[in-house]
């Protein structure tokens, strides 16, 4: 049975895992992305636009299982996929989210704290999904004013197959990380949020530099890691080539798979 994950930039992904399809944190604009003060701070001043540095590749929003919302900012969850992506899509997003989702017409979309599972069966197969915990700042004040987030631990089981995948959502470094990640067992893909975001900007890092995600693939020593959330858009300040670098040298290096936007990773 096939499984898959193709990468549409930002946290932008589409799992194909057996019979199942899960889309992540989509963002569907071609252009730039317009951004708030109140939505994410650093961009330094209200209603800054945020240039897309990649093409869009094409997504079919039909026939979709699953909806993972690390959270609800607009580099995550825009106002072109909110009115592309099915309102009656089952998914998962942080419990403070829900009144805004709903908002927006997203009635199913279930509200998750940290630690819950959720799974599907079909026909041999199991999906589970456990609800990772993040921190999008290393400041509790920051992070409050940011909002909640969410990783995903994502699960795919069928008859003498087990696979795992680790998203970690935008977070920093904590010292739990590691083992919420590594809870179920070894980890078979690790997806870790890069680009330093806010790194250069009044509140501090917003999400892992290369630094944070070197310490983090040390901790957990997946078979593959596959960063995102490093080149799409302008505000991410760290390139993966630091990751890179960083990495060279050491055992982890080969297990290190840099994509580009629309690029599809086999995991069979």
């Amino acid at each position: 049975m096939t499984a898959s994950i193709r990468w549409l930039g930002g946290a932008t992904m589409e799992m194909h895992l057996g019979s199942f399809r899960v889309l992540t944190d989509p963002v569907l604009a071609e252009g730039p992305v317009a951004f708030h003060m109140d939505e994410h701070p650093s961009t330094g001043e209200s209603g800054v636009p945020i240039e897309r540095r990649a093409p869009l590749p094409s997504l079919d929003v039909e026939g979709l299982d699953v909806l993972l919302l690390s959270h609800v900012h607009s580099d995550h969850f825009d106002a072109v996929a909110r009115e592309r992506v099915p309102r009656t899509l089952w998914g998962l997003a942080p419990a403070e989210h829900v009144p805004q989702l709903e908002r927006w017409g997203f009635e199913v979309i279930e509200g998750t704290i940290a630690g819950e599972e959720h799974h599907i069966e079909r026909a041999g197969e199991i999906l589970r999904i456990y609800v990772l915990p993040a921190r999008h700042s290393h400041e509790a004040a920051t992070s409050a004013t940011l909002g909640a987030v969410n990783g995903y631990l994502i699960e795919h089981e069928i008859v003498r197959r087990t696979l795992r995948i680790a998203w970690t959502g935008d977070t920093v470094w904590f010292d739990e990380l590691p083992a919420a990640l590594t809870q179920r067992g070894l980890v078979d893909v690790l997806i870790p949020h890069l680009g330093a975001v806010g790194r250069d900007g009044p509140r501090g890092l917003m999400s892992m530099d290369a630094a944070q995600a070197a310490q983090l693939i040390e901790a957990v020593r997946p078979r593959l890691v596959m960063p995102v959330h490093h080149h799409t858009f302008s505000h991410y300040t760290e390139p993966v080539e630091a990751l890179v670098a960083r990495l060279a040298g050491s055992p982890h290096h080969d297990v290190l798979r840099f994509v580009e936007e629309g690029d599809v990773v086999r995991l069979d």
